[in-house]
């Protein structure tokens, strides 16, 4: 029922602006301004139609061209307005879709800044936090798993490199969040929530893993303990808005 009746709007509208209908329409009416008083004064088999004389055929080209005038003058009105009506929306939605695209571009920049910052922090934690030929990170990490009990107070960079942890994970929650308000495609939201996701994985999921499974009642492991179980309940969250939510054809 829509479908029929968008066609024949459609239809409707290629007619009004359609140029040689109108010129047509032009031609018709003035062929019939033009003829009507020649066959108005010919000699008719009714007096009733007979305008001969001067009087009644003014009245009688009066009558018939002045409503047709007016019909063509609204005709036209008509037309310009809608001409205007239609240029006016093509020019807001062209702004519209100028502003969307500014935004989209906006929101595509800084969720790939957020994401290059991150990396880059997740190197330093893991990687530029070095003592004499150790890994703090590692060290770290495996006292964790160990549920060893140690002070930081001794240890200055273990602490570095908790706090530096610590701030990577809520890196990862900030940047899920940028990307679920992002005004961007739902093509670009995919690729990038599954960006996110790879990147927390393939440098923390065993190892946190282990960390979460940990058996030690340490204040600093369960404290990261949290912190790792906030961002898991973000990363969570955004595979099921992926999953559910992301409409992406095959």
């Amino acid at each position: 029922m829509n479908k029929s009746k968008n066609k024949k709007s459609q239809d409707e509208q290629e007619w009004f602006y359609n140029p040689n209908k109108v010129k047509w329409l032009l031609i018709t009416g003035l062929i019939l301004v033009m003829v009507m008083p020649f066959l108005l004064t010919r000699t008719v088999i009714f007096d009733w139609l007979n305008f001969s004389t001067t009087g009644q055929i003014g009245d009688t080209i009066g009558g018939i061209t002045s409503p047709i005038i007016g019909l063509l003058g609204a005709w036209f009105v008509y037309l310009s307005f809608r001409a205007q009506t239609k240029a006016n929306e093509i020019q807001f939605n062209a702004l519209r879709d100028q502003i969307d695209n500014n935004q989209s571009e906006k929101d595509l920049h800084l969720i790939f800044k957020f994401y290059d910052e991150l990396k880059l922090d997740i190197r330093k934690a893991k990687l530029e936090i070095m003592g004499r030929e150790k890994n703090y990170y590692d060290v770290l990490v495996d006292k964790f798993k160990k549920g060893t009990i140690f002070s930081f107070s001794g240890e200055p960079k273990l602490f570095e490199v908790f706090n530096a942890l610590n701030f990577v994970n809520q890196q990862f929650d900030h940047l899920i969040k940028i990307l679920y308000k992002a005004q961007v495609s739902d093509f670009d939201k995919d690729i990038l929530g599954k960006k996110i996701i790879r990147l927390y994985h393939h440098n923390f999921g065993n190892d946190y893993s282990e960390i979460l499974l940990s058996k030690g009642s340490e204040d600093s492991l369960l404290r990261f303990k949290k912190s790792i179980d906030r961002t898991n309940i973000s990363l969570n969250g955004l595979e099921d808005y992926l999953k559910h939510h992301i409409d992406i054809e095959e």
